[in-house]
């Protein structure tokens, strides 16, 4: 039985952290239509989000918040994808299984996910808060001019914990996605290296990041409806996420848990196939 060779975590993290920065030019901008969509009421649409961003702000607007989407990558993302690929390496080495099974895959990325939510939550705060801020009336407006004076600011005006507010649907959410995400792209990958072993290595990442968006989406985007709203909300307007729901479903109908698809799962695979490119070309295991 042939174990696999020793990899640097370091590089795996490292990886991660370009992954993460490469992508973000990509992300950002449905990042901002699907908070907006999330944080507005039931009659705004993505195609009247995009030209409302356009009247008011041009394609500067679609960048709102653009520094903190960078830090939410350089931590969340690069935490979770450089957790998840060193776990996934050492399950293969430990056991000297090149295939981890369904079960491993989803217990590699819930965990990942969750520990990378709440090193990340205090950046995600404050690109929820900057990408709708254009929008809100101007008594309402924070006017935070990078996610260092957005951290300065709450902490001194909202006290340090309101950093962390809706931590736990954020946590909630990361395991979940990462769960569905990170280990959905691990087994579709391996299946369709099966069914296609000489398929071209970027369509391969390519397919499976694909299956692995639209699967993630379709599960994760009530929660993230709910940490959106939790985050954005001016004072103590919802007890929990399952109040979001509650108040939602009640005032703008059950469909709106699913408002913003198109943006999130457009922004979805991105990461994920320019990671399985790295890792490639580095050598290391996917």
């Amino acid at each position: 039985m042939t174990h696999p060779k020793k990899e640097s975590v370091a590089l795996k993290f490292g990886l991660g952290l370009v992954a993460g920065q490469i992508s973000i030019f990509w992300i950002h901008p449905f990042d901002l239509i699907k908070n907006r969509l999330q944080t507005s009421g039931a009659n705004l649409t993505p195609f009247s989000c995009v030209s409302q961003i356009l009247k008011q702000n041009g394609l500067r607007g679609f960048y709102d918040g653009m520094s903190a989407s960078m830090m939410r990558q350089a931590t969340y993302t690069t935490g979770r994808l450089g957790i998840y690929s060193n776990l996934l390496h050492q399950y293969k080495v430990r056991t000297g299984t090149e295939k981890p099974s369904l079960f491993w895959t989803t217990l590699m990325g819930s965990s990942s996910g969750g520990l990378a939510a709440i090193i990340g939550n205090p950046a995600d705060v404050v690109i929820v808060r900057m990408t709708v801020d254009s929008k809100l009336p101007v008594n309402q407006k924070r006017g935070y001019s990078s996610v260092f004076n957005a951290w300065a600011r709450i902490v001194k005006e909202e006290g340090l914990t309101t950093l962390w507010i809706g931590c736990r649907p954020t946590v909630a959410r990361a395991m979940v996605v990462n769960s569905c995400q990170l280990s959905f792209n691990t087994q579709a990958r391996y299946f369709i290296e099966r069914k296609s072993p000489s398929m071209n290595p970027y369509l391969l990442s390519i397919l499976s990041s694909c299956c692995s968006g639209l699967l993630t989406t379709t599960i994760v985007l009530p929660i993230d409806f709910a940490k959106t709203r939790i985050q954005n909300m001016s004072a103590n307007e919802y007890s929990g996420w399952f109040d979001v729901w509650r108040k939602t479903i009640k005032h703008e109908g059950f469909s709106v848990l699913w408002k913003g698809f198109a943006p999130y799962f457009a922004r979805t695979p991105i990461t994920l196939f320019i990671m399985d490119i790295l890792l490639y070309h580095f050598g290391m295991s996917r």
